[in-house]
């Protein structure tokens, strides 16, 4: 998520400082690079760290964010399409970088994935030797 957010973000300078179409059309590019990426890292990253039981839930809660992120995306240019000159565009493709800033921030401080230190062993019990846990059973 660190490098897709890092990716958005070059992507979103490249786009809103640019002053022909060519420059305009290489930062979109970059910034679909980005969206791809954080698009995929996010819900494999909420699916491993979400309880086995609240797995569904949780990575339907992630893309239904999606789709409220589209409300202001969707009005903050249609406010802005009374201001003069070009801050009309650029300020809506600045502000897209607000939300990537705060992924980029926030990432640094969540756990690690510990997808290759499993919760439980061969024989099916956990790293404490007990047999009952909700992570062994995937309940």
């Amino acid at each position: 998520m660190f490098i897709g957010a890092l990716t958005i973000i070059v992507g979103t300078c490249v786009q809103a400082s640019c002053h022909n179409l060519g420059g305009f059309m290489a930062g979109r590019f970059i910034l679909g690079f980005g969206v791809a990426i954080t698009a995929s890292a996010g819900p494999a990253y909420v699916s491993e760290m979400a309880h086995p039981s609240f797995r569904g839930v949780m990575t339907a809660v992630y893309n239904t964010f999606w789709f409220i992120g589209g409300i202001p995306g969707t009005f903050v240019p249609y406010g802005t399409q009374v201001i003069s000159g070009s801050n009309s565009w650029r300020i809506p493709i600045w502000l897209q970088m607000v939300f990537s800033g705060i992924v980029l921030s926030f990432c640094l401080f969540l756990p690690e994935v510990s997808f290759y230190s499993p919760p439980a062993t061969i024989d099916g019990r956990c790293i404490d030797g007990s047999t009952e846990s909700p992570l062994v059973d995937g309940k």
